[in-house]
């Protein structure tokens, strides 16, 4: 998982090209220099070398020697930002968002996997525009983006996820309906979660459960001596 995580978010966090503070541009192709950059950082010697190892699950396995705790789903993920970015191979966004949805969005952190689906089927070609899905992925996000915010670090993630761009319009209203939410009574809360698990939402417990908790604890310590 750790070695997972540094994949992430070393794709997420590199730094944002100057022409994109000009324009808007979600998808930039990696430099030549962050590409290197990439390739040292997985101890390989090249392009080949490095997809030959992350592209392939067997591979990945045998060379570290069960480290990887889901060789499969870090191959899938691997894939699905090396399309995305352009990292060794030519960025094609359909494939790339094929393999996000593969990966079942799971593995962590996974608002930065939802928000990259979100984006590609809001933002990117023709032919894989997508307003339903795109809509789902951006509330989606706005559910884990929730946990990060209570946490004082919702302003953190958010650059990661966009870095210099500014947040889609889709992305803030999703946040909105999700804070609004939050502040309807339990019973509303609850039945929303339900709701929202019934359409295939993840993380929605939190929405009833979560609070809920807080106020029992309130509660209890109200009435311990």
């Amino acid at each position: 998982m750790k070695k997972l995580l540094m994949i992430i978010l070393f794709f997420t966090t590199l730094p944002a090209h100057a022409e994109e503070v000009q324009s808007v541009n979600y998808f930039p192709i990696l430099t030549q220099e962050e590409t290197e950059e990439i390739i040292k950082q997985y101890n390989a010697n090249s392009c080949d070398e490095l997809t030959e190892k992350y592209f392939n699950p067997e591979n990945l396995h045998n060379l570290e020697k069960g480290k990887i705790l889901d060789p499969e789903l870090t191959s899938i993920i691997f894939k699905a930002m090396a399309y995305d970015t352009g990292l060794c191979v030519e960025q094609d966004l359909e494939k790339a968002v094929m393999f996000y949805e593969q990966s079942g969005v799971s593995g962590f952190p996974m608002i930065i996997l939802t928000i990259r689906i979100a984006l590609i089927y809001s933002n990117g070609p023709e032919i894989v525009k997508n307003d339903e899905k795109a809509e789902f992925y951006f509330k989606q996000t706005a559910i884990y983006y929730h946990d990060f915010e209570k946490h004082g670090q919702g302003q953190e993630i958010m650059h990661t996820i966009i870095k210099s761009n500014p947040a889609p319009k889709e992305l803030t209203q999703a946040i909105t309906w999700y804070q609004e939410a939050t502040n309807k009574s339990y019973e509303e809360r609850k039945e929303l979660a339900q709701h929202l698990k019934t359409q295939g939402f993840q993380g929605t417990d939190n929405l009833w459960y979560e609070l809920e908790e807080i106020e029992r604890k309130k509660k209890f310590n109200t009435l311990t001596p």
